[in-house]
């Protein structure tokens, strides 16, 4: 998550992960890519950065178990 998109991507193809994992990880980073800097532009606006941070930390974890969940219904 403080990681470039691109990067992040490198390390997973890196670690040997099946095709559905490298999926959740995906999901995941698509909803949480560069933290860092797009809350330094989110506190710039004058918005309070801590609810955006929240809400885009827990909708990735939240879409991460959700896809999870249902890889574990998919049938092998």
């Amino acid at each position: 998550m403080l990681f470039n998109f691109y990067a992040a991507l490198g390390i997973i193809l890196a670690l040997g992960l099946s095709t559905w994992q490298i999926t959740i990880v995906a999901v995941i980073l698509s909803c949480c890519h560069e933290l860092v800097l797009e809350t330094a532009i989110i506190n710039k606006t004058g918005i309070s950065a801590w609810p955006i941070l929240g809400i885009r930390l827990f909708t990735a974890f939240a879409a991460g178990a959700v896809m999870n969940l249902v890889g574990n219904l998919m049938p092998s």
